[in-house]
């Protein structure tokens, strides 16, 4: 074995070793920075999957469940507050339900220790409050925002929100969450991919 031979096994050993952090790296390189993630356009060259950080609107009916949150937590003298409990006999139950974490993106609610349970934060009394404004769109990733698309120049108080439910697809459509390295489509394997990624030595 020469000494080129010996190089390309040594690649191929370590390729092999951490493939997942190589992976993880190339996305952040090249499909995870903000901008790419804003256009959108792109997909997981492995999976297919697109790859698109989507839009957030604060609107009315999201700032209504905050005023239901603040006012179950005033009258039950605690920040502490579990949906399904403080809706339990809303005839909308189920949307507002799966619809009120979307407030966790302005950083108005966090998820408490215990199961089930969320907390009411000083964020999101201060907003309530008139006292600060936020972005009116946020933009998420992965379950993430991604604070460099925040504007400057579009904020919101809890009066001048965005009037309209959220009621483009874009709104309901669901994040890729990149935990593993995606599966690779039938046919390919890891190598053709790393082939495609990197020159042959």
């Amino acid at each position: 074995m020469n000494d080129k031979e010996e190089f390309r096994k040594e690649v191929k050993e370590y390729v092999e070793a951490n493939l997942e952090a190589l992976l993880k790296q190339y996305f952040v390189k090249y499909h995870m920075n903000p901008e790419s993630l804003k256009k959108g356009g792109k997909r997981c060259f492995l999976c297919d999957r697109p790859l698109k950080g989507f839009a957030k609107t604060l609107d009315n009916r999201l700032i209504k469940e905050l005023w239901d949150i603040r006012l179950w937590c005033s009258a039950h003298s605690t920040r502490q507050f579990n949906p399904r409990i403080m809706w339990k006999t809303h005839e909308d139950r189920a949307n507002l339900i799966a619809d009120f974490q979307k407030l966790k993106h302005w950083g108005f609610i966090l998820k408490s220790k215990t199961s089930g349970w969320w907390l009411f934060t000083d964020r999101g009394l201060d907003f309530l409050n008139k006292k600060i404004r936020v972005p009116r769109v946020r933009y998420v990733f992965n379950n993430q925002v991604i604070p460099e698309l925040d504007s400057e120049y579009d904020l919101v108080e809890v009066e001048t929100v965005d009037p309209r439910w959220q009621s483009d697809k874009v709104d309901y459509a669901s994040n890729y969450i990149f935990i593993k390295p995606p599966k690779v489509k039938k046919g390919r394997e890891p190598v053709d991919v790393l082939n495609e990624m990197f020159p042959k030595v």
